[in-house]
């Protein structure tokens, strides 16, 4: 931390001349008690005049007799002394390492507005992510379980346990919180759900919600603006999108035991000119774009220079595909070498290769969660982190299945399921418990 107070060069100048003075007087061969009287009282008072004072500060005038009177410092034997001696430098390292970790960890948290996690408890700290969600229970006839008997019900207790004891748990909200607005004239499939359903978010232990998708603007603005105020008024963070562009394309931060993560959300679907789903600008709001990954890779650039990781979830690829395509591969190149550090993706509404490029772990797309009409494989991934290290500690996928509710696979079916991403993902290997680790080519 940067002193406030500030001195002028004639100080430092000062005490050059002091010890130039000095240095001079031993050289000829005198000594300190062979220096004249004149040259002991000038190089005092010129040594003085270096030494930070509350004096000097305040630029309050020293009366000859009380500068008599002071108490005359420690003499600078050589010029590099007398330099050192007015420089705060020294003293502010010292206050710097006498910090605790705590504080430190505090200042960097409140820096960048992080959410501070606290005790991430014996699993140290996970993130898990799952793919698109809607309560509309025309795309997702599943969805009227929770409006008959809760959303809880739509889950069987694996996959409540799972939600819950993540420290931050994290969903693609693929439709607005609205009863106003109109329909987009010529979209084909627009979702929206009365405001109340927002808070069954909480009710499945969701910690932040991203809304850079294709559906967030499908009954206009009146519907968008409707999301972005229920989810504020509920407390519901989210990323993504916002009332201007500044608000689409801020990160969320998260602080824990000293490490500090930060996630992103962008999108590239409608992949045209002027998409039904209104990009944001600095006077309107819409979703953070990244068809042109330029902007997103400048923002995961700054975030990088705050955070001790990135993640970047981004709505991409083509729907229906079990590989990426070459903009995705493209993309997460970019990515990568802006410094992102792990790609979580959506939009293609089913699972897709699990792949690494360099050190940068790439989930292409977790497919639907709780979206689906039919029956459909997902899963979520689980992201835990070494916090004393602010390192990846483990990445897991957990094999589910959405058959109106969402269901954790077991045995024969959770051993199909993994065989099948290992068959999409030739870059990792995936263990029998769906840990994953980048495959050694070498």
């Amino acid at each position: 931390m940067r002193r406030t107070e500030h001195y002028g060069k004639y100080q430092i100048m000062a005490g050059l001349i002091a010890a130039a003075i000095l240095t001079g007087c031993a050289g000829a061969g005198g000594t300190v008690s062979e220096t004249p009287a004149g040259a002991e009282t000038t190089a005092q008072a010129a040594t003085m005049a270096a030494e930070p004072s509350s004096e000097t500060v305040t630029e309050k005038t020293v009366t000859e007799k009380e500068e008599a009177e002071a108490p005359v410092p420690a003499r600078a034997d050589t010029a590099a002394e007398a330099v050192a001696a007015a420089d705060p430098a020294p003293e502010q390292s010292a206050a710097e390492e006498s910090r605790s970790p705590e504080e430190i960890a505090a200042e960097r948290a409140a820096a960048v507005g992080a959410v501070r996690l606290g005790d991430t408890g014996e699993d140290g700290l996970v993130f898990t992510f799952a793919g698109d969600l809607t309560f509309h229970t025309g795309q997702n006839p599943g969805a009227q379980e929770a409006y008959d008997s809760g959303i809880r019900s739509c889950f069987d207790q694996e996959a409540l346990d799972i939600m819950d004891s993540a420290d931050v748990f994290v969903v693609n909200n693929e439709f607005q919180y609205t009863d106003g607005g109109s329909p987009l004239e010529g979209k084909k499939y627009t979702f929206r759900c009365s405001p109340y359903t927002a808070e069954w978010l909480q009710e499945i232990g969701v910690d932040l919600v991203t809304l850079a998708n294709n559906h967030i603007f499908d009954f206009g603005e009146e519907g968008f603006l409707d999301t972005l105020d229920t989810l504020s008024e509920i407390g519901m963070p989210y990323i993504g999108a916002g009332y201007d562009l500044e608000d689409a394309v801020r990160p969320a931060y998260y602080e824990a035991d000293g490490m500090i993560i930060a996630v992103l959300n962008a999108t590239e679907i409608e992949r045209y000119e002027n998409p039904d789903t209104r990009g944001a600008s600095e006077d309107a709001g819409g979703v953070f774009r990244c068809l042109d990954s330029a902007l997103l890779c400048e923002k995961v650039r700054e975030a990088k220079e705050k955070a001790d990781y990135v993640i970047v979830t981004i709505h991409w690829g083509t729907e229906r595909m079990e590989t990426p395509d070459e903009l995705q591969i493209q993309h997460a190149i970019d990515l990568e070498e802006a410094g992102c550090d792990m790609i979580i993706g959506g939009h293609p509404h089913v699972l897709q290769t699990i792949s690494w490029y360099e050190d940068m772990p790439i989930i292409y797309s977790l497919g639907n969660y709780f979206f689906s009409f039919d029956t459909r494989n997902t899963g979520v991934v689980q992201v835990s982190f070494d916090t004393g290290n602010k390192s990846l500690k483990s990445l897991r996928f957990v094999p589910m299945v959405q058959s109106y509710g969402v269901y954790t696979l077991e045995g024969e079916e959770k051993a199909g399921l993994l065989e099948y991403m290992r068959s999409l993902s030739p870059k990792v290997e995936i263990d029998d418990d769906g840990y994953v680790t980048k495959r050694d080519t070498e």
